[in-house]
């Protein structure tokens, strides 16, 4: 399945099923488990602040992928100076 997301143009009480219906912030990907073979979409010209931490497992034959989507500059996440940790 994908999910669009767009920082600009969209609303975390979309669906983000369509380019039309795109998320909004990093918050709700993160609040999202997502199965093998979803792709994490983010509009071009967006900028998200925070952390990116999706939940859920890809598997080596189908993996979750983050993609860009449009036409314009790549999408910017802005850490805004934090940093996370990986257990194990």
């Amino acid at each position: 399945m994908q999910y669009f997301v767009d920082s600009r143009f969209g609303c975390d009480d979309n669906d983000g099923l369509t380019p039309i219906t795109p998320w909004q912030s990093l918050e709700k990907i993160n609040a999202t488990t997502f199965l093998p073979g979803d792709e994490i979409l983010l509009a071009t010209d967006s900028v998200f602040e925070g952390q990116l931490h999706p939940k859920g497992d890809g598997s080596a034959d189908a993996p979750i992928r983050i993609r860009s989507y449009g036409g314009g500059q790549k999408p910017c996440i802005d850490g805004c100076g934090s940093h996370g940790t990986r257990e194990g």
